[in-house]
């Protein structure tokens, strides 16, 4: 897996500098890639354990706003004290595929779709990356 991420990165650098962007600017891009990265698997994480306790994922439509909020059971908690916004400073998409959580960003542009910085990232939770 960590291979992988190294061939990303390099992937990032190449297309930073085929783009004319100065070495500062690429190792910020790289870092807000591989920050949303583990942002977006702390969120799945924190999804399995909200299913662990109430017994299936957040509806949709909540989003990743159900993981502030305390149960309907007394013994459910709060999963977290709040959700952090992707590198770009926008929300995390939240869906359900087949069943299963998966988490999102757009990217700097915060659009569906795009390249380089404006990239959309996605993680789901059998942890393959899209």
């Amino acid at each position: 897996k960590n291979q992988d991420w190294m061939n990303e990165a390099d992937q990032i650098r190449r297309h930073g500098k085929n783009k004319g962007m100065s070495p500062a600017d690429i190792d910020a891009w790289v870092a807000r890639v591989f920050s949303a990265r583990e942002h977006m698997f702390y969120l799945l994480n924190y999804l399995e354990r909200y299913k662990i306790d109430r017994g299936e994922y957040p509806d949709v439509e909540e989003g990743l706003v159900a993981l502030t909020k305390k149960g309907k059971k007394e013994d459910n908690k709060v999963i977290m004290n709040f959700i952090v916004k992707d590198p770009w400073d926008h929300d995390y998409g939240y869906r359900l595929v087949n069943g299963r959580p998966s988490v999102f960003s757009f990217g700097a542009d915060h659009k569906l779709g795009g390249s380089g910085e404006n990239v959309d990232l996605q993680m789901s939770l059998d942890l393959k990356e899209e």
